[in-house]
């Protein structure tokens, strides 16, 4: 399961980062990066999640995930999502 970020810039402000979820995730990624055209003065970033990094509690009931948080390496503007 591959999880993606696209990081989108308008007229060069940061509006933020989206992660898209692996339903679908390539998909998904191509059809909002066809919204986002460079011509209408939006920038994208496009990264996938390589790893993750897990905050585990343990007790006397066991182990929980208290939070994780997904580790990106980003993707080339030509190579395909």
């Amino acid at each position: 399961m591959v999880r993606y970020r696209i990081r989108l810039w308008h007229h060069e402000q940061l509006w933020g980062d989206f992660i898209v979820e692996p339903q679908r995730s390539e998909a998904v990624v191509q059809a909002l990066l066809a919204l986002w055209s460079a011509g209408q003065g939006y920038r994208c970033e496009l990264a996938r999640a390589s790893d993750e990094r897990r905050i585990l509690e343990s007790g006397p009931q066991g182990v929980r995930v208290l939070g994780v948080e997904y580790l990106f390496e980003a993707i080339p503007a030509s190579a395909p999502a």
